[in-house]
């Protein structure tokens, strides 16, 4: 398996957690009482706050890992991962073809 390391961005503060939260939820971020309660509708759904929600969302992004099969170049590999010396160590990952 031939692996991509995220490395982390400079531009990690420019995800949209408010928008990720509602997608999660199901729900139009674009609505006006959607994003006026979605704190709410976050916390009744996940038990924990937005906030909470941001800084493990941070932690997770370090540890995606991306790549194609060595064995079929179409197999796309993503998943939960841990990078060292050139190996991955994939803790979740999901096959899918392009």
């Amino acid at each position: 398996m031939h692996l991509t390391h995220n490395k982390g961005s400079d531009n990690i503060a420019d995800i949209g957690y408010e928008e990720l939260a509602a997608h999660l939820l199901g729900v139009d971020i674009d609505d006006e009482t959607v994003y006026d309660n979605l704190e709410d509708m976050f916390y009744d759904k996940y038990e924990i706050d937005l906030d909470q929600f941001e800084t493990i969302a941070r932690e997770l992004m370090n540890c995606i890992q991306f790549g194609t099969s060595l064995f079929d170049d179409k197999k796309i590999i993503v998943g939960f991962g841990t990078w060292e010396e050139g190996l991955a160590t994939m803790f979740v990952k999901k096959d899918k073809h392009a």
